[in-house]
């Protein structure tokens, strides 16, 4: 801009072709006359601070207490440091988290797993824990277990539905074929190993049989059922039926 009213040895020209005003020229003139060319760069803004926001020291009480309880509420580390003399409103904590972007409890363990790292320590096992589940919970939705045909590889589970008044706990038990998601289901009033063998029989065996599809696999998770993997193996094979049964954490088909 000076360098084009130095050149046209016109400012009004020079300000009209540059669209801006002569006061702005002027502005822009003594700028550089006092800083020179960095005088010209943009001037960082300060952020402003609320009168209303949480002081550093506080800030400060609030990571600590949550390093100690990271699965917790922030009611909780609240009230924790209330008990320490430090008088903190729940909502305070909250905006802490939120500006540390520590909302979530999985980014809380995952906060802590870093700085526990940096100090060449480990998180407690429970801490770890759920940590994993959380990560588990995250895997590629594209990532799936191979099952070149049906019946190659059953997967079953025990879910607990709810309750009902007069009649109590309800659980179903749920096999879904790996190949093509083929759904069976049934419930039960208990989720003894019995009802993961009953749910075989009664409703997924008959249904391959009557297909003339061969069954290879069978993958349990490690709750009560499938921990009686081995009586379910026993009481199939007295009906001459063979089936692999697997825990997920040991699935190795052949």
């Amino acid at each position: 801009m000076l360098a084009l009213a130095e050149e046209l040895q016109n400012i009004s020209l020079a300000c009209k072709r540059a669209g801006i005003s002569r006061s702005h020229y002027y502005e822009i003139k003594d700028a550089f006359e006092r800083y020179g060319a960095a005088g010209l760069a943009p001037a960082e803004r300060r952020k402003p601070r609320m009168p209303n926001e949480t002081p550093g020291e506080i800030v400060t009480r609030i990571l600590e207490m949550t390093e100690q309880y990271p699965t917790r509420s922030y009611v909780f580390i609240s009230q924790q440091l209330k008990l320490v003399g430090v008088g903190v409103s729940p909502a305070a904590v909250r905006a802490v988290w939120a500006r540390h972007g520590l909302t979530l409890r999985h980014q809380r363990l995952l906060w802590l797993e870093q700085k526990t790292a940096a100090r060449g320590g480990v998180l407690t096992e429970a801490q770890a824990r759920l940590l994993r589940q959380w990560q588990g919970k995250t895997t590629d939705p594209q990532a799936h277990i191979e099952a070149p045909r049906s019946g190659y590889l059953l997967s079953q589970d025990t879910y607990f539905v709810g309750t009902i008044k007069g009649v109590g706990r309800i659980y179903m038990q749920s096999v879904v074929d790996a190949h093509c998601s083929l759904g069976f289901g049934k419930l039960y009033l208990s989720k003894v190993p019995m009802t993961a063998v009953d749910v075989l029989h009664e409703r997924v065996l008959p249904f391959y049989e009557e297909h003339g599809v061969a069954i290879d696999h069978l993958l349990t998770d490690n709750e009560l059922p499938s921990q009686s993997s081995g009586q379910i193996f026993s009481d199939l094979a007295v009906c001459q039926r063979f089936l692999r049964v697997f825990p997920s954490s040991g699935f190795r088909p052949s």
